[in-house]
C-alpha cells in the first residue's frame, strides 16, 4: 500500500466503522485486563497492542512511506 492509498483508506467511512469495531474489541480486552490473573497480563496487553496497531494501519503505512 502506498502513502496515498493509506490516506484515502483513512478517509473512507467503512474504515471508520472498522475502527469503531476494533475499539469494541479493545474495550472488551481492557475489562479482562482489570480482572486477569498476573500470568495472563502480558497476553492481554499484547492483544490490545495488536488491535491498536491494526486500527492505526493507515498511519503506519504513511509513516513508513514518508
Amino acid at each position: 500500500m502506498t502513502a496515498d492509498q493509506a490516506r484515502e483508506l483513512a478517509q473512507l467511512e467503512i474504515w471508520k466503522e472498522v475502527g469503531f469495531e476494533i475499539d469494541k474489541f479493545i474495550a472488551f480486552e481492557e475489562v479482562k485486563l482489570r480482572q486477569c490473573r498476573p500470568e495472563e497480563l502480558i497476553a492481554v496487553q499484547d492483544k490490545i497492542k495488536v488491535y491498536e496497531a491494526v486500527k492505526n494501519l493507515p498511519q503506519h503505512v504513511i509513516d513508513r512511506e514518508e
